[in-house]
């Protein structure tokens, strides 16, 4: 039996025609998994303050923000009894079938949806967001062809702030994060970032488990303790010390808060 042969240049054009329509079967695919995901979302607890993470891995070519969130994720289920009350977002081929997009859409709608499960006016939202920060730009989120966009602070402002969530945690590891403070601290919402506006933070490889910010903050600090201000201080000095024996520059990560978010916290039974 003779075979069909056909020239390379229509194989390509094939080829190019089937990554098309893959790409963008899973961008349609987007709202029914954002939907999904968050209709798992258990009842607010009536007797005590709740907490609620999200967390968004936004970069696809590095495993290192999809290995942060899911571990990050585990631990609040566990440590801060976000069990049912916890949403990841990830830019990563090996996710793509399993979680939404890490997309400012993705996030806005997954935020809203919280938004009407919680109670806005007691609960308190934990959103961690790692990935590549441009300067003065903002969080890269990028997923090769599927999607690509700089979410600036202003823009994460106007997400959180649409969504009526009143109490706020966010936590931005990626470069020049430290722009985000100045948009998002207020008398609610506290902020913990990986560097300041001006400075690389690092660890961004993909056979890294997290980055060194990630790391020092979330696995060696906080799984000790329910303070975020006392496991970002240690988390700081552990950085820092890390950075200057390989001879980096400082990324001088950043804390603001606030007393009222500071005394909403305190009443999480933890």
């Amino acid at each position: 039996m003779s075979r069909l042969k056909f020239p390379s240049s229509i194989l390509f054009i094939f080829c190019l025609l089937l990554t098309g329509c893959a790409n963008q079967a899973l961008l349609d695919a987007q709202p029914t998994m954002v939907s999904q995901q968050s209709a798992q979302l258990v009842p607010q607890s009536a007797d005590k303050v709740d907490m609620y993470f999200v967390g968004f891995a936004a970069n696809a070519y590095q495993d290192v923000f999809m290995k942060e969130v899911t571990y990050v994720q585990k631990l609040f289920d566990s440590k801060f009894d976000t069990q049912g009350r916890s949403l990841l977002l990830i830019n990563n081929k090996k996710t793509q079938d399993s979680y939404p997009m890490a997309t400012s859409t993705n996030l806005a709608t997954s935020l809203n949806n919280i938004g009407q499960q919680m109670d806005r006016e007691r609960d308190v939202l934990f959103l961690f967001l790692t990935g590549h920060g441009e300067y003065r730009y903002g969080l890269s989120a990028s997923f090769g062809p599927n999607h690509n966009e700089t979410i600036s602070p202003n823009e994460l402002k106007t997400i959180l702030d649409e969504s009526q969530i009143k109490w706020r945690v966010v936590v931005v590891s990626a470069c020049f994060s430290g722009s985000f403070v100045k948009e998002l601290a207020d008398l609610n919402t506290l902020v913990i970032t990986a560097a300041d506006p001006y400075q690389p933070s690092f660890g961004c490889t993909n056979t890294a488990e997290f980055t060194f910010f990630g790391e020092a903050f979330f696995k060696n600090n906080l799984t000790r303790t329910h303070s975020f201000f006392e496991a970002f201080l240690d988390a700081k000095q552990e950085v820092t010390i890390k950075e200057n024996k390989l001879g980096y520059d400082n990324s001088n990560p950043m804390y603001q808060s606030a007393k009222p978010i500071d005394d909403q916290l305190s009443l999480m039974d933890l």
